[in-house]
């Protein structure tokens, strides 16, 4: 009487048994099968066994990529100051891994080598391909200039260089315009309608003009620059944004000072850049031959004002007329 009473329970528990055939089969009770749930059958292991510390050495652990950053530097300090703008929420570096992969999940470390050198490290969970890794690495390859930990942390805007060298203060500003004003004046003399005249075919409105502020004369440069088809290598060069560093030759003098790009620093060896490069271009886009080389073309010129160098003779002694010759002649330095 007593097995038949069980038989109901009994079949409900096989019927709830046979729903899985890979269960262990249920315990029997003087000959009768014991229902059991199905979460009492194989209870996990106590977490302080042995059995679930094996158990957690099984499972896969998660891979860690690891790419370096910046090799061997030498100054605790410096490591010290990447490591912080690394970590700061509005970084390039964020931005930059964000960019390329997506991602956000990484970690920064400063791991010291032999001989006290020491790489700047970052660890992901993901694996970079060959071209993201190279993207990432660019962003570190302005770091000698000046305004670079500022740029790095997420700064905005242009400002000009304030530091003082060999108690100059910002004469160099002086100088740069002053330079730049005199290659004003080949431009003027020696440039094509096209690239001489903003409406070549309308007005006699210059596209570069001479100005007292550096920020004008460059963005006039920038303009040309501009309407230069197609653009050679100098010309890509000298327009390069801040997104690679805060090292942009013109396209900051074409924005507020506190706009939302990244940030420039406008120093001295940037506008020796700026002046090189137009040299170059001069050379490039107003012909000159071995016969007749530009410089002694511009110099000869009939229109040439020798006014133009009444002011660099009082700002920028070094820089005359015969330096300006040999600049543009092939031949120059």
């Amino acid at each position: 009487a007593e097995s038949r009473a069980c038989m109901p329970r009994l079949q409900c528990g096989m019927e709830r048994q046979s729903g899985n055939e890979n269960q262990p089969p249920a315990p029997l009770v003087d000959g009768i099968p014991k229902y059991v749930h199905p979460n009492k059958r194989n209870p996990p292991p106590p977490a302080n066994s042995k059995k679930r510390a094996l158990a957690l050495l099984d499972q896969p652990k998660k891979t860690s990529y690891s790419l370096i950053l910046v090799e061997g530097i030498e100054s605790m300090e410096e490591a010290c100051q990447l490591l912080v703008a690394c970590k700061k929420s509005g970084s390039m570096l964020r931005d930059k891994i964000e960019t390329v992969s997506g991602e956000l999940d990484f970690r920064i470390t400063v791991e010291v080598r032999e001989k006290g050198k020491m790489d700047l490290v970052v660890h992901t969970n993901w694996e970079l391909c060959y071209g993201q890794k190279k993207r990432i690495q660019s962003i570190f390859e302005a770091r000698c200039t000046v305004g670079y930990l500022d740029w790095f942390g997420g700064a905005t805007g242009w400002r000009f260089d304030t530091t003082t060298k060999s108690g100059e203060g910002s004469s160099w500003k002086r100088r740069a315009v002053v330079k730049l004003n005199t290659l004003q004046s080949v431009f003027a003399l020696l440039a094509p309608d096209e690239q001489k005249y903003l409406f070549p075919y309308e007005s006699k409105k210059l596209t570069w003009k001479k100005h007292a502020e550096l920020t004008s004369i460059v963005s006039d440069i920038w303009v040309w620059l501009e309407s230069i088809t197609p653009k050679s290598p100098v010309v890509k060069k000298l327009l390069r944004n801040s997104q690679s560093g805060p090292d942009t030759p013109v396209n900051w003098a074409h924005h507020h000072p506190s706009n939302d790009y990244p940030l420039t620093v406008v120093t001295d060896a940037l506008m020796q850049e700026l002046a090189d490069g137009v040299i170059n271009l001069f050379r490039q886009l107003f012909g000159g031959t071995e016969e007749k080389p530009l410089g002694t073309m511009w110099r000869n010129h009939k229109q040439r004002r020798v006014t133009d160098w009444k002011e660099a003779r009082k700002d920028y002694p070094e820089w005359t007329v015969e330096r300006l010759e040999k600049r543009l002649n092939l031949s120059g330095v």
